[in-house]
């Protein structure tokens, strides 16, 4: 039927889209690649055999017979410092030692804070174990492999949680026997100032208006805190 304009009814004709040969031949190949795999492939569910899936973890029996006893020897340590406390190897007495420090006047120091001439050396006195401190610092060194429930509560109430995790504590009795009863799973002991400044400045961090902001300024702490 012939159009308004007088032109017949028939539509052009769409020009076919010229695909290159490359494209083609790849093409070809992956599907022929697949198939060889599907063909190779076992039969069955396809979940068991997908090869992205984590390998199994095979545990030994000897393993967990030395996780038993671990465990075992642990909850007779526990048990017997609960009762009897750490006996002979805790000190009461505090122990002092002497190290040696460079000394630097302040005439000596430029602008620059380098030091000019020879350092002068001094003797300090220090503090080599925590009897007699009021605050330690305790870091969990071991995970939970053979930790009896026991310690574990303890390492909670420390909130010495997880691995590698530190805490500043009162070092008064109850804290005391708590670090004793759980000493196979803690380090603690004093710390310096540079190690606490240093500490801050890397991972200090405050709550200001509900958000978590780390401690990079005075100022955050003379206004929020």
């Amino acid at each position: 039927m012939p159009n308004e304009d007088g032109s017949g009814g028939e539509k052009p004709q769409q020009e076919l889209q010229l695909v290159p040969e490359s494209v083609l031949k790849k093409k070809h190949d992956l599907d022929e690649m697949k198939a060889k795999r599907e063909a190779q492939a076992p039969r069955g569910n396809k979940k068991v055999f997908d090869n992205r899936r984590r390998p199994v973890r095979v545990i030994k029996p000897e393993r967990f017979l030395a996780r038993a006893a671990q465990r075992r020897n642990h909850e007779i340590r526990y048990n017997r410092v609960n009762k009897k406390g750490m006996q002979k190897r805790a000190s009461n007495r505090r122990e002092e030692r002497i190290k040696t420090v460079a000394k630097v006047a302040d005439e000596e120091v430029d602008d620059a804070g380098t030091a000019l001439g020879d350092e002068d050396k001094k003797e300090v006195k220090y503090a080599s174990n925590s009897v007699g401190a009021s605050v330690v610092f305790a870091v969990r060194a071991r995970n939970r492999a053979g930790m009896p429930s026991n310690v574990k509560k303890v390492l909670s109430r420390l909130r010495l949680r997880h691995e590698n995790e530190g805490v500043f504590l009162k070092y008064n009795e109850s804290t005391r026997k708590m670090l004793h009863l759980v000493e196979p799973w803690v380090s603690y002991g004093l710390v310096s100032k540079s190690t606490i400044t240093d500490l801050i400045n890397r991972r200090g961090h405050g709550r200001v208006e509900g958000k978590r902001v780390p401690l990079s300024d005075n100022m955050i702490i003379e206004k929020e805190l």
